[in-house]
């Protein structure tokens, strides 16, 4: 029976990963081909254009599978509204974001969280939120 032994948490561009550092030795030091998973990755998301958080399962038969995240949470809020990057210093607010921009980011995320409460996953959002100098009301 295959049991996980281990596994990676990694964040990719859709159809661009490449054996190069950190990825190739992260993979190659749990003895799985880098050539195997960047090939499987690539064809799965060769027609996206986003960032993926990908969690990489491990097996103790020297195997391993993969699962998509959405984009990590920063990235999510940049794009709904619409920023280039952060604020330097999360007590300069350069953003305040409003109830449906945060259930739009809720709405996308919530699938990788599926046991996670929708008031801890708000907050987490929002906490993310203030770090980049954006604010709520």
């Amino acid at each position: 029976m295959k049991e996980i032994i281990k596994i990676i948490k990694v964040q990719l561009d859709s159809g661009k990963a490449i054996a190069v550092p950190p990825l190739g030795p992260l993979l190659s030091q749990n003895n799985i081909n880098p050539n195997l998973f960047i090939k499987a990755f690539n064809e799965k998301t060769a027609n996206d254009n986003i960032k993926y958080s990908v969690l990489i399962f491990i097996f103790n038969d020297k195997t391993f599978d993969f699962k998509l995240l959405s984009s990590p949470i920063s990235m999510l809020i940049l794009e709904t509204l619409n920023l280039k990057k952060g604020s330097s210093s999360s007590k300069k607010i350069i953003y305040t974001m409003n109830r449906d921009e945060l259930e739009k980011i809720i709405e996308k995320k919530k699938k990788d969280f599926p046991k996670l409460s929708i008031k801890s996953l708000e907050n987490m959002i929002l906490g993310t939120a203030k770090n980049m100098g954006i604010d709520f009301k």
